[in-house]
């Protein structure tokens, strides 16, 4: 197991300390895809509308919306920017990608079937979400250090010297046999670093959840149309911790600084279905609903520890054999429902409103059979996150408009819940929340169209660098903002 940094959240009790965490369950769970410039720009409100690729990831009888076969691909460019507080201390931060959001084929047979009035195939890539996001922040911290962490691990075990120096590879017997740890004669552990000491802490995340997606969408008549798609989606997540803390006072003799960087990449591979239903109780009146099942992912963990401290005469660093380790493990993340409604004017265009609810608290880990001395941690682990986590509800509205004959202008709206069953006692720190404004323009040719979309998310976090015992815990409180830029060409045969 790979014994990451301590980001927990004090009242919650999120955590980092192990590889799998209910941090992880959060992450994968949940997710506010963008798909085609016109999807994003009217708040991917699709389930109720149909006639746009990204339908295969919501509602696949959308598909059955589509007429004639046609091949899309969107991309675009987003910015992700944070302003962060710790200690009284402000910083801000700015990350940027170039981004693939969609692309894919939808075939449309010219032979026409009895009691079916039209059935379209679909084969596409659609991005989940983007992970990109970075945190700095750096203060002067007089009540504890970072390093305390591993003397009251030390203490808590009553670990002997040879037990520090080896039996804590990812921390605490880095630590040790640094000298950032010392003994006493009285076989007590303690930081050398005395206080206070300026503090610098960089949590920088990249990486994407993706989804490669086959399905068919089939209209019985100008009522009726269901669907059915199968997703691979595949996970590829990079962070790095980083902490340094450093002596500028000249209070601890000979140390200068230490710092210490983990690294941790995730891979997985997973699978699901989902099927969707669209009405037209009468012409102007569009009804959908889908269901996606629990994704049953296939996940590997990759982790690597390097540490430094830095005395006046001399450095002692484990960068040429840092401590590393892997981990194999499944994960399945709950079934999610979309249900939505559009009211369309042929003439003018349509609104359409969205609901989308999944639990993240029914996200479970699953260890191999033979890993014994794992089974416990793995019950504890999913018994915290059942005990953590509540139902995520996410509100959608968009409305399109006819501005010509082939041009379209476009608005919509995102808001989703906090995750969080103690969310009031949290408020102080942050919301949990995430909302998303968007809005774009679109020509729409007889052969060829185009569409364009800024999507604009607001959300925030709070995060505890560390805590222990004998100090009270310090928040780290994170505003973040993601522009995405979006342009779709499709082309119809």
């Amino acid at each position: 197991m790979r014994l990451l940094f301590s980001i927990i959240t004090i009242v919650s009790g999120l955590t980092y300390a192990n590889a799998q965490t209910d941090i992880d369950a959060l992450r994968y769970s949940s997710s506010m895809s963008l798909g085609t410039a016109r999807s994003a720009a009217i708040g991917n409100a699709m389930t109720g509308i149909g006639g746009d690729i990204s339908t295969i990831n919501s509602n696949p009888a959308g598909l059955a919306q589509i007429g004639i076969s046609e091949f899309t691909f969107s991309g675009g460019f987003n910015v992700t920017s944070s302003k962060n507080d710790y200690l009284g201390s402000q910083s801000t931060d700015q990350k940027s990608a170039f981004q693939v959001n969609n692309f894919g084929l939808v075939y449309v047979p010219k032979k026409r079937f009895t009691n079916i009035k039209n059935i379209s195939l679909a084969a596409s890539y659609n991005r989940l979400a983007s992970y990109n996001y970075k945190v700095v922040a750096k203060s002067k911290n007089e009540k504890s250090s970072y390093s305390d962490i591993y003397a009251e691990q030390l203490n808590n075990d009553n670990a002997d010297s040879n037990s520090a120096m080896t039996n804590y590879p990812f921390g605490a017997s880095l630590a040790f046999e640094s000298g950032l740890i010392g003994r006493t004669d009285e076989e007590f552990f303690y930081s050398i670093l005395e206080l206070p000491a300026t503090q610098r802490f960089e949590i920088n995340k990249t990486g994407n959840l993706n989804e490669f997606s086959f399905g068919s969408g089939i209209a019985f008549n100008d009522k009726l149309m269901i669907g059915l798609s199968i997703g691979i989606p595949t996970i590829s997540y990079d962070e790095t911790f980083y902490v340094r803390e450093t002596d500028e006072t000249g209070v601890t003799e000979d140390l200068i600084y230490w710092d210490k960087e983990d690294k941790y990449r995730t891979e997985g591979t997973g699978i699901n279905a989902k099927i969707g239903v669209l009405f037209h109780p009468i012409s102007k009146l569009r009804i959908g609903a889908s269901f996606t099942t629990p994704t049953r992912y296939s996940m590997k963990d990759q982790y690597a520890t390097y540490f430094r401290a830095d005395y006046e005469t001399y450095t002692l660093e484990n960068f040429d054999n840092p401590a590393e380790g892997y981990f194999d493990y499944k994960m399945v993340t709950p079934l999610k429902f979309n249900g939505g409604a559009a009211f369309v004017h042929p003439k003018f265009g349509f609104v359409s409103v969205e609901y989308e609810m999944t639990n993240p608290s029914k996200t479970k880990y699953k260890f191999a059979d033979n890993m014994y001395d794992l089974k416990d941690f793995e019950t504890n682990l999913n018994d915290g996150i059942s005990s953590k986590y509540k139902g995520i509800h996410t509100v959608k509205a968009g409305i399109e408009g006819k501005i010509a004959d082939y041009y379209r202008a476009r608005v919509g709206f995102q808001y989703r819940t906090s995750a969080f069953v103690n969310q009031t006692s949290i408020d102080q720190f942050a919301k949990n929340t995430m909302m998303t404004f968007s809005g774009g323009l679109g020509y729409r040719g007889k052969n060829f169209y185009v569409d364009f979309a800024y999507a604009h998310m607001l959300s925030d976090e709070f995060i505890v660098p560390y805590t222990v015992k004998i100090a009270e815990s310090d928040v780290l409180t994170s505003k973040f903002s993601r522009s995405n830029i979006i342009m779709t060409a499709g082309f119809k045969f």
